[in-house]
């Protein structure tokens, strides 16, 4: 599969308003590990990231600009191994 037409494959998972390039990246770089590993699922719900988020709440969120969000993982921005991490602990293993 194309490079862009994995990436698009992977952002089907995120919900994006604004989010900065590192953020975005480490989210996306996160979800690559993940996919490798067997562990994402169509139909959980989309984590949400970026700075359009500020201050608004929602379900599951990635770095400072979710930090609103019910389950929110620190960081500006957060490293990929800690997304991991977090999503695994948090979206089902």
């Amino acid at each position: 599969m194309a490079k862009s037409k994995w990436v698009s494959t992977l952002t089907q998972f995120a919900e994006e308003k604004d989010a900065c390039s590192a953020c975005y990246g480490s989210l996306i770089y996160a979800l690559d590990w993940l996919n490798d590993a067997g562990k994402l699922k169509k139909g959980l719900p989309p984590i949400g990231i970026g700075q359009g988020y500020q201050g608004k709440e929602g379900g599951i969120g990635m770095g400072r600009c979710t930090s609103c969000f019910c389950k929110s993982l620190a960081g500006c921005p957060p490293r990929a191994a800690e997304i991991v991490s977090f999503l695994r602990e948090n979206r089902g293993r």
